[in-house]
């Protein structure tokens, strides 16, 4: 993102000026001052009587603080401001003012937020007496900042995207928002403190594996956490610009399951079972990815007859497919590629002796899986675009969750052989794992549990396939129909010009 375009989000920003001078009057700052100040008395007056300055608890506490401040308030801020705009209408009128999307977005990103930002900084006075009193180092303190700041920004992309793609505005800015954030933050920024340099490793500093580099902790926390903002703030840019608009367009939804597919097997080295659960999880985790990169790439009935539509009008047969009006099939095509490679590196990085050559089936079911429910996806979206959402969560139920309590009852009863291998295996949730996902050395899945596992991984791609060319020239030939039986405006010649 260009620097003017930051600055003029900064300074220049009627939204981001707005934010400050609402949220920053006197009456709307005194009282969530003082209460945060004196929060942070209570804590510098026991880590005095306690002595906790020199082992770093102190510090600790501020930190928490300070995430509530900024993850949990901050978060539920930017869902509420956003939240009332759309409720007020005034959202629709930044849609069709001169201002770009993107500066509006960020007026809404860093300026729905600007009063946590001051009151985050209440709290830093007792990390720099952590630091004067050897609790923790200067360098600590910088990168626990940095940390916790890219952290909040996570939080706030998520709140703006929600406030965005809800059906309704939400009133309450999010109450599941600050549930998560408490649950994540708690767990990740707490794990990663607890291994200071300072406190659990005074040897030196923290370095994570990504692609057999050691960085930096912070180095490597900002590389997983940066493209996650800046895809959702591209997200919620082309939403901002057009309620009706996809969250990606189809070059971004490829270019987002690469990076996610590089963070995610960018960690991992040498040394796990193909046929340990962890493995299973990283496909799960593939899968996972390439179905959301599936979800802002479908057309459905009136935009795919738009784009039919422009086409004729510039002379080409087809939308181009890299449009977003066109079929998803040839870039979920593109994504199903990148998930396979993805899956073929987790084999590359195994020993020979722990490649068993049937495992690999799980990597196919996992691919296949997102085929076709990226194929259904786009199928229900021509088929029936008011129902979309309703019709794939009750295909999807039926597809993976009957039978994988099918298979568990079964096993409740103890009922072992091959109706247990059977509904185990049809349902994608427990047929990759059961294919493959013992402890080294059990034995190999059966026949049963492997064919029930491709039946439908196999048949349902060619099926939906099938439907969606069968309703695609459905739509060609009713549109071409309509263009027939439309009369044509005539030209200046009194002749009607050709479509």
């Amino acid at each position: 993102m260009p620097l003017t375009l930051i600055g003029h989000a900064l300074l220049d920003n009627p939204i981001t000026v707005k934010h400050v001078r609402s949220r920053l009057r006197r009456g709307q700052i005194l009282t969530p001052v003082t209460v945060v100040a004196v929060l942070s008395l209570l804590i510098a007056w026991w880590g005095y009587v306690a002595v906790r300055y020199p082992d770093g608890g102190v510090a600790r506490i501020a930190l928490i603080l300070q995430g509530i401040v900024l993850v949990v308030l901050g978060g539920s801020q930017v869902g509420v401001s956003l939240s009332g705009a759309r409720e007020s209408g005034i959202l629709d009128f930044h849609r069709i003012s001169p201002l770009p999307p993107a500066v509006t977005t960020l007026g809404f990103f860093f300026g729905a937020p600007v009063r946590e930002y001051l009151l985050a900084l209440i709290p830093i006075p007792l990390l720099l007496l952590s630091v004067a009193a050897g609790g923790i180092s200067l360098a600590d303190f910088y990168q626990w900042e940095l940390a916790l700041l890219l952290i909040a920004w996570v939080f706030h992309v998520i709140a703006l995207l929600s406030a965005l793609v809800s059906r309704r505005p939400v009133r309450n800015g999010g109450a599941g928002l600050i549930l998560l954030g408490i649950i994540v933050f708690g767990n990740i920024f707490g794990w990663l403190f607890f291994r200071s340099p300072n406190v659990a490793n005074p040897d030196g500093p923290i370095t994570l594996p990504f692609f057999g580099l050691n960085l930096p902790w912070l180095s490597w926390f900002a590389l997983y956490t940066l493209p996650l903002i800046g895809f959702g703030l591209l997200a919620a840019t082309r939403k901002m610009q057009s309620a009706r608009a996809p969250m990606l367009s189809k070059p971004q939804a490829v270019g987002f399951l690469g990076v996610v597919t590089s963070l995610i097997l960018g960690a991992l080295g040498r040394g796990i079972f193909p046929r340990d659960p962890l493995f299973a999880l990283l496909l799960y985790g593939l899968g996972g990815a390439g179905i959301v990169a599936s979800l802002p790439i479908v057309a459905d009935l009136g935009q795919y007859t738009r784009g039919l539509r422009r086409a004729a009008r510039i002379g080409q047969s087809r939308v181009p497919i890299w449009d977003d009006l066109a079929l998803n099939r040839p870039v979920l095509f593109v994504l199903c590629g990148i998930v396979l490679l993805g899956g073929s590196y987790l084999f590359w990085i195994q020993d020979e002796s722990l490649r068993p050559p049937y495992f690999s089936q799980a990597v196919a079911v996992t691919v296949l899986t997102v085929a076709y429910t990226g194929l259904a996806h786009q199928y229900l979206a021509l088929t029936t675009p008011a129902r979309t959402r309703a019709l794939l969560s009750l295909f999807l139920f039926l597809v993976w969750v009957v039978p994988l309590l099918a298979g568990i009852i079964l096993r409740i009863a103890n009922v072992e052989g091959s109706w247990t291998d059977l509904f185990t295996g049809l349902s994608p949730i427990s047929g990759i794992i059961a294919i493959g996902a013992g402890r080294p050395g059990t034995t190999q899945a059966s026949d049963t549990l492997r064919l029930a596992a491709l039946a439908p991984a196999v048949s349902l791609p060619l099926l939906f396939n099938n439907l969606i060319s069968n309703r695609r020239r459905q739509i060609e030939a009713a549109l071409g129909t309509e263009d027939r039986q439309t009369p044509k405006p005539l030209d200046r010649s009194g002749s009607a010009p050709g479509f």
